[in-house]
């Protein structure tokens, strides 16, 4: 019986250790990728999780629409103020509620805000809070600001340092303060009235003067941008360009026009609308953290004049991502088409 030579035994010691050696590296790189994608989740989990807030409210945002003759209650024609005595000549969509999609008036390459009425049963009064069905006026929208007024308020104090983020808002007024009913679709046609009938979103607007913790509050840091485009059917729609070309949709604009037609988006939800949620990670948010009120000039910048044609979406969104990536910035891009369930579409009359 022959035993094991010195050369063979070393060779199978070196095989065996190459073995080991490449088991190991394989061992390394998988744990590295399992922390890594369980990092990337952790960071992008308020994000995902603001996404799913955001669609469940779209799909239960109602305008009740119904239809009426195009007379004020004066009895005389909204469009012919020589009218005394002129009888309705028309059926008209109308609406006591209001939609609003309008590009983000903190800086336009965010995105788009957006503001509708919805039965959230949302209300600061405690006699009335269990009452199921109450109307809330909604709205979203991102915003590039310091926390110091988002924190509790015993959290406030002159010792406290402010963390500024792009973050993503969410506006909630209560049954109580709804306002919508207040400022009607007369404010569009009437020269004698000053409002511009959209002042019961300041309560829940971008910029807004009510206290932010009392309607507006952040349900996600480093979200940099929102985009809401109002579509139909693919069938229907397939480049998106049908109802809007710059993703701005107001269901009031124009909604007592009647010669030649009043416009198919008055007083009417969109059947479906794009929804785009663009996040960044904390960790790439501290890289680029200037820790005062200028944005991180490299977001900005691949932000600027983006999203503002919506022939041009996939390329915007095409570009933003070689910027992201040349940049080393961790990203996240959350998209899906919510369908409108209370979307009742209908031609013009």
């Amino acid at each position: 019986m022959h035993a094991f030579t010195l050369v063979e035994m070393m060779v199978a010691v070196a095989v065996l250790a190459l073995l080991m050696g490449i088991i190991i590296a394989i061992t390394n790189s998988v744990t590295k990728t399992v922390r890594w994608n369980n990092s990337k989740l952790e960071a992008f989990a308020a994000a995902r999780s603001s996404f799913d807030i955001i669609a469940n409210r779209l799909t239960t945002a109602t305008l009740s629409t119904y239809w009426d003759y195009d007379y004020n209650p004066m009895g005389n024609s909204l469009l012919d103020t020589s009218a005394t005595t002129k009888p309705p000549t028309t059926y008209l969509r109308k609406s006591d509620l209001y939609f609003l999609i309008r590009a983000n008036t903190q800086n336009p390459g965010y995105g788009q805000e957006i503001y509708f009425q919805s039965p959230e049963s949302f209300s600061n009064n405690p006699d009335i809070r269990s009452t199921q069905g109450l109307l809330n006026a909604c709205s979203f929208f991102v915003q590039y600001c310091d926390n110091s007024e988002l924190r509790p308020a015993a959290l406030r104090g002159a010792d406290s340092v402010p963390s500024w983020r792009y973050r993503l808002m969410q506006g909630n007024q209560p049954t109580e303060d709804l306002s919508v009913y207040k400022y009607t679709y007369e404010t569009n046609v009437d020269p004698d009235k000053k409002e511009t009938g959209t002042e019961w979103l300041e309560d829940i607007s971008n910029g807004g003067t009510e206290k932010i913790e009392t309607c507006v509050t952040p349900i996600a840091d480093n979200v940099i941008a929102l985009i809401f485009w109002p579509r139909l059917s693919a069938g229907e729609d397939p480049d998106g360009t049908a109802l809007t070309g710059d993703y701005a949709y107001d269901s009031r604009k124009d909604a007592f026009v009647t010669n030649p037609k009043q416009p198919v988006t008055a007083n009417q939800l969109p059947p479906t609308i794009q929804v785009t949620l663009i996040s960044i990670s904390e960790a790439s948010a501290k890289r680029l953290n200037t820790d005062s009120a200028t944005p991180p000039d490299i977001i900005d910048s691949a932000l600027k004049d983006k999203f503002t044609n919506v022939v041009n979406f996939k390329r915007d969104l095409a570009d933003l991502e070689a910027v992201l990536n040349a940049d080393h910035i961790e990203y996240q891009i959350f998209n899906t088409s919510i369908t409108m369930r209370e979307s009742k579409w209908s031609g013009t009359p």
